[in-house]
């Protein structure tokens, strides 16, 4: 959590980043680190979350109030049978991205391209 609060601050030093636009990707584990951050952390806008073992942070799904994209895998089954009981308790906007041909690290070129594809699109859309 501390990593996470000190790359937001560096981020925030640099002259091009606008310090209102700013999102996080949580990938795997890296997924309770940002649902947490989101939950607390207001500088946080958009959060993206691929892959993500959220054990441990279930507790701050409710809190998440930014709008929160779930990217995972066709062949992730671990992970998308954890994530059926936290995906409605977001409390922002969210969406749930299951990507054709991917596994949990997306090791197919194709399934990769279309998980940043759609990380990028979240972006977009709710960064504006």
């Amino acid at each position: 959590m501390n990593d996470l609060a000190a790359a937001l601050n560096a981020l925030e030093g640099f002259e091009e980043v606008d310090r209102h636009r700013l999102g996080v990707v949580g990938a795997s584990s890296g997924g309770a680190v940002a649902v947490r951050g989101a939950a607390r952390d207001p500088r946080i806008r958009v959060l993206v979350l691929r892959s993500p073992n959220l054990a441990g942070a279930e507790d701050a799904v409710p809190r998440v109030r930014v709008p929160a994209l779930l990217v995972v895998g066709e062949y992730d089954e671990p992970i998308r049978a954890a994530l059926g009981p936290l995906f409605g308790r977001f409390g922002g906007p969210r969406a749930l991205e299951i990507i054709p041909g991917g596994n949990h690290l997306f090791d197919d070129p194709a399934a990769l391209t279309r998980a940043t594809a759609a990380t990028v699109a979240w972006f977009k859309d709710n960064l504006k």
